[in-house]
């Protein structure tokens, strides 16, 4: 075999081997291809199920918030009625016991009034009792 040989023999040899490296490198793409169309589906089904759960979830929060907001409705309504109740309540003793003051301020009043006289009533007859006291004493030692 001569160098002519050889080179032919290697260049048969080198189309061969490069045929076979397009078509290795043709059933690469193929698959990298075809790993991708998978990955893409997967990843669009992934998106999917993502926003499904998010929608999920977006509306159970809002039925929660709905139904916490009803809560603090009623509660603030239930809060509301009670505290009117208790203000009536007070309101109620509160009027008994200006009632009361009143009252006693009527009694207190009419005692002032009682004693300031009982007062006056004591200083006629003391005045009296001086005047007759002084009236003796003046006949004695005339």
């Amino acid at each position: 075999m001569d160098e002519n040989d050889m080179k032919r023999l290697l260049e048969a040899h080198g189309a061969e081997t490069r045929q076979h490296f397009d078509a290795v490198a043709a059933g690469l793409r193929e698959h990298v291809d075809s790993l991708r169309e998978h990955v893409d589906s997967a990843t669009e089904g992934l998106r999917q199920h993502f926003d499904s759960a998010t929608a999920e979830m977006r509306q159970h929060v809002d039925e929660t918030a709905a139904k916490t907001q009803q809560h603090v409705d009623e509660a603030t309504a239930e809060t509301r009625l009670h505290f009117d109740i208790v203000a009536e309540g007070m309101r109620r003793s509160l009027e008994i016991v200006v009632e009361g003051v009143m009252t006693s301020n009527e009694k207190i009043n009419r005692l002032e009034s009682k004693f300031d006289q009982f007062a006056s009533d004591i200083d006629v007859r003391v005045t009296r009792l001086e005047a007759v006291t002084s009236r003796r004493s003046r006949a004695k030692h005339a």
